[in-house]
């Protein structure tokens, strides 16, 4: 993996990949009237348009992050920060205005701290035109108060055109999907050191994520499930039980690695005995269909039409129907689209980088198996090489 040290920040990303993405989305500006785009972040795991656009580190969004992208020119970013103090002070590419105080989304009193500083940079520029990328996520107080302060100033979703580009590998970024691919399997080669009989979940967690930094990890989610028969991965503030002899393990890993990229990877565990016959074929049966779902992801096909071949599958074999999210891109942001929802209007692209993850479930059994994948012409490839099956210890 090669690194670039930029003043005290050192980061995976070059700035002839942050120039392109800024172009390409420049060119969806110009095509579509929009004159500048508001983007909000708030946490690493669905707040990385920011870092997608300006490259820092993964948890900077946590108290909530404003970009403001132009057509021209470079970009405004509002953070929380000291006042009269750059909210990025080391590393900062692409940026015009640098705009720190110490704001937080949750806390009334700061609202217009970024507000008034954003609206007289935006007049000086003149800008009437906007794009807002994911509304459902950013602060309505922002963007009603700059569109309500600029006579004439119109809004419109930028969503569909920034999820394609996002969704879009360029070589640089497979590259770190590859080496952040390779980082889930050297951690999940390390697991049988910390999953033991008389254990509580959490701490097995803890020692998974413990391994994960220690790999270059910035952002770690580990999710766990245990029980005698039936074990689906739970939140970290569910993982409470202690692991018996004889246990079935349902362990999922999500790292965040170099460039704030985003993958995952998941078996079912047998701790102290042998896996059952059911939960043998429903493991052998979600790896089956993974395999299929994944030969069907060719440029072209519609991510939604995934969901009525897993479903189709599940009702001829006994399964209950799919709920979840089983299948979704990654990227800045750890779920990114396409997703494979009934919802979903993207078409599969070569080089777009999908988890798959489908989960077979009968009222006795959960059966549940991820790994990475990449788009080629042929169908989606599993990048992961870590052995597939029910893994014993």
């Amino acid at each position: 993996m090669k690194y670039y040290k930029l003043d005290r920040h050192v980061s995976a990303v070059s700035d002839g990949e942050l120039e392109r993405r800024w172009e390409v989305t420049r060119e969806y500006m110009r095509a579509n009237d929009i004159d500048c785009l508001i983007l909000f972040g708030f946490e690493p795991r669905q707040g990385g348009v920011i870092r997608y656009y300006c490259d820092w580190p993964a948890d900077f969004c946590h108290y909530g992050s404003f970009l403001l992208f132009p057509q021209e020119g470079g970009m405004a970013l509002f953070a929380h920060g000291p006042f009269q103090n750059n909210a990025m002070p080391y590393g900062a590419r692409g940026l015009e205005l640098n705009f720190g105080a110490p704001y937080t989304s949750n806390w009334l009193a700061c609202k217009d701290y970024f507000t008034e500083p954003a609206l007289a940079w935006l007049k000086k520029r003149g800008y009437k035109k906007f794009g807002i990328y994911h509304p459902s996520m950013a602060p309505l107080y922002f963007t009603d108060y700059i569109i309500g302060s600029l006579p004439g100033a119109t809004l419109r979703n930028a969503d569909e055109g920034v999820d394609l580009i996002r969704a879009r590998k360029s070589p640089e970024e497979l590259e770190l999907l590859r080496h952040v691919v390779k980082m889930h399997d050297r951690a999940y080669a390390a697991i049988p050191i910390y999953l033991r009989p008389g254990r509580p979940e959490r701490d097995v967690a803890a020692d998974i994520k413990k391994a994960c930094w220690d790999l270059g990890g910035e952002a770690v989610n580990i999710m766990i499930g245990s029980g005698p028969r039936k074990a689906q991965h739970k939140f970290f503030e569910l993982q409470n039980r202690v692991l018996q002899e004889g246990d079935t393990v349902d362990l999922l890993v999500e790292i965040n690695g170099p460039g704030s990229y985003w993958g995952e990877l998941s078996r079912m565990w047998v701790v102290g005995g042998e896996p059952s016959a059911e939960l043998e074929k429903g493991v052998a049966d979600s790896v089956s269909i993974q395999a299929q779902l994944a030969a069907m992801a060719k440029p072209g096909v519609k991510a939604a039409d995934l969901r009525k071949a897993l479903h189709k599958f599940e009702e001829a074999n006994g399964y209950i129907k799919e709920g979840r999210f089983f299948g979704h891109g990654q990227g800045t942001d750890m779920v990114e689209r396409p997703a494979y929802q009934p919802e979903e209007t993207m078409i599969l692209e070569e080089n777009m980088f999908l988890s798959i993850h489908p989960g077979l479930e009968t009222e006795t059994c959960w059966s549940f198996n991820t790994d990475n994948y990449l788009v080629t012409p042929d169908g989606a490839v599993r990048l992961n090489k870590t052995e597939q099956g029910v893994f014993r210890v």
